[in-house]
Formats: C-alpha cells, structure tokens, sequence
C-alpha cells in the first residue's frame, strides 16, 4: 500500500496570470492597500477548482499544465529539464495509471477556503491601479488574490496478488490547490498542494500570514 500511495502522490503533485514581483523598493507591510477577498472571487476560484477537477477525471491532463502556475511550472522545467520533458511526462499519466490499474473516479472541491492578498506593487501615482481603485495610486497595493481550496480525490486501484484475483481498492485522498489570480481579473492558475511545503509556498508568496496553516493532505482506504 506504501507504494500505491505514492504513486497517488506523485500523479495528484503533476495535477495542478503571471505573478507580479515587488518592485525593488522599501516595502512597509503595514502601508500596503489592501482589501479583504470578497467573497465573489473566492467562489470564483472555487468554482475554477471544480473545472479542473472535471478535467482530470476526465483525463484531459493538458489542461492541468496549461492552468499550473507559472512558478510551479518554471520550476517543474527546471527539475525535469526543459518543458519537452515536462509535457512528456504528463503525456504519459494516462498510461501510467492504466498500467497500475489506478482511475480517477472524482476530484472536486471540499471544505473551507482561505483567501488572501499577495504580491504587492507600488503604483504611480500616473500608473492605472488595476483591481486596487484610484485609492491605490502612489501606495503599494496587493495585486493579486490567492485562495487555498481543500480539495478531496478519489481513485480506484486494481491491486492483484500472486495466486489471487484482482482486488478492487478505493481511496479518498484530501489535499488542496492552491488558486491565484490578478485581482482585476478571474484567471485562475493553480498549484497542487500535494507535495507543497510552506516554506515553498512562502517563496512565492512572502507576504502570506504569519500563521497561516496548509490544509491537511492525507490518504485513507474507503469501503465505497
């Protein structure tokens, strides 16, 4: 079973707007503008979860790439080395899984997101302010939103011993993707929190809360 679930970890790490750096200025935290998310654009991201979800199940593991996150993907390239193997890679799931007789039955959203604003810019005060309003030129404002939706999946895996039928194993597995998109607008990427460390998450996204927690990621057998 060890095994299995890592080769469930390692399927659902590959099943997964552009980043705006912070300006090479004095940033004061307490001086940035910023809004809490409202809660249109956190049901929006959720609703983008739930897409991808229908994707995956639907093997259409493209769209996982072309929505991964673009700092997640520059450093999946950068570990694979080159986006040829990275698209190799997912090219390859499909038979992957049906060779260890493992099929995605549902992944959708489940549970309490967490929202937050990220990546602070400083606008001029002759610079359009995007999301943050004209209330936002001449501060530093954050630009994009970012929303932790828990996420549950489930597999059925055909797990066969020596001398004995194939036996039928189910598991739920809970995790969560990690959405985020430019305020002024609803264009969701996405990272897979099966794998993901704070301390990687803070790497991207330095001006998270102090005491944030991840959602849990977990694999458990189900009877049904």
């Amino acid at each position: 079973m060890h095994c299995l679930v890592k080769l469930i970890l390692l399927f659902a790490a590959l099943i997964l707007l552009v980043p705006v750096p912070a300006p090479a200025q004095d940033l004061v935290e307490s001086e940035v503008h910023a809004e809490e998310v409202p809660e249109a654009t956190v049901a929006s991201a959720v609703q983008a979860v739930s897409v991808l979800g229908k994707s995956v199940v639907q093997g259409k593991y493209q769209v996982a790439l072309d929505r991964m996150n673009p700092k997640e993907k520059k450093l999946l390239i950068k570990q694979l080395g080159g986006i040829e193997a990275l698209e190799k890679k997912m090219a390859s799931i499909p038979e992957q899984m049906a060779t260890k007789g493992v099929r995605v039955t549902s992944f959708k959203p489940q549970g309490r997101p967490q929202a937050f604003a990220v990546s602070p810019i400083f606008v001029k005060p002759n610079q359009t302010a995007g999301g943050g309003g004209e209330e936002a030129k001449g501060k530093w404002y954050y630009s994009q939103w970012l929303v932790m939706v828990p996420t549950v999946t489930r597999y059925e895996v055909k797990l066969k011993a020596e001398g004995q039928d194939p036996q039928l194993v189910r598991i739920e597995s809970l995790s969560y993707q990690v959405a985020v998109s430019a305020r002024d607008r609803e264009d969701w990427t996405f990272i897979s929190g099966s794998g993901l460390t704070l301390g990687r998450l803070r790497n991207h996204y330095s001006t998270l809360p102090a005491d944030i927690e991840l959602p849990p990621v977990q694999d458990r057998q189900v009877q049904n």
